[in-house]
């Protein structure tokens, strides 16, 4: 495992997705252990589920627990793309068979109800830390280049409709986000290698690279947990 340093953040680096999720597993487990109240947010889609996996093994207990995800597709819950179902498979379900089912909350975003949502996060508070991935196009969350709501922290939960998707989606806004104790990010494989390099070293571009916002103006730590493949351009 190599670290690098950039401002205020962290670059862990591991020699495989396997050591990479032993990594982030034990970040979190570093800040499960120092809360009573404890309130997370984690990422869509299937990347993170070797950390999912990980994660089910090591925490040995979740009293008080909330669990957000950042984002999800407004699609059926059994649908292969679903973050949700996909989160319930590779984390909840696993926590379960070995832990007690009222001790994790696991909240599921009303897709037709953003004012249930919005009241929901205002009242459940700020984030322990959020587990974010970076998509190619440098968006995180369901925060797109060109989004309207990049720096609007008005709403805590938004509604995203893009042009080249058949679904709409929810997501936590990055005004909510933002709010947490600490930021990580999971990040792996060779495609990701190029937006990588440009949304930590490129011009200040938001609108084009939506996370460039969180690195320049989240003042408290930020870790990114990426592979050899993902960290060969830095």
């Amino acid at each position: 495992m190599i670290t690098k340093v950039l401002n205020n953040i962290s670059i862990k680096v591991s020699d495989s997705e396997e050591e990479l999720a032993e990594m982030a597993a034990e970040h979190f487990n570093g800040i499960h252990l120092k809360s009573n109240r404890r309130l997370y947010v984690l990422p869509g889609g299937k990347t993170p589920n070797h950390f999912f996996n990980k994660l089910s093994q090591l925490i040995e207990e979740w009293n008080n627990t909330t669990i957000l995800l950042s984002d999800e597709k407004i699609v059926p819950i059994d649908d292969a793309i679903s973050n949700q179902g996909n989160i319930i498979v590779n984390l909840i379900n696993k926590i379960k068979a070995t832990q007690k089912p009222d001790l994790i909350n696991f909240f599921r975003f009303m897709k037709e109800d953003i004012d249930h949502n919005e009241k929901f996060i205002q009242e459940i508070g700020k984030p322990n830390l959020a587990v974010l991935g970076i998509g190619l196009d440098g968006h995180t969350a369901a925060i797109f280049p060109g989004s309207y709501y990049l720096n609007n922290d008005s709403k805590l939960v938004v509604h995203i409709k893009n042009e080249n998707e058949l679904f709409g989606r929810i997501s936590l806004s990055f005004g909510y986000i933002m709010s947490s104790s600490q930021i990580a990010f999971i990040v792996t494989g060779k495609k990701k290698a190029e937006i990588l390099k440009k949304c930590l070293s490129d011009q200040y571009e938001p609108k084009k690279y939506p996370v460039q916002y969180i690195f320049k103006h989240f003042k408290n730590p930020i870790t990114i947990f990426c592979d050899k493949e993902a960290a060969q351009k830095l």
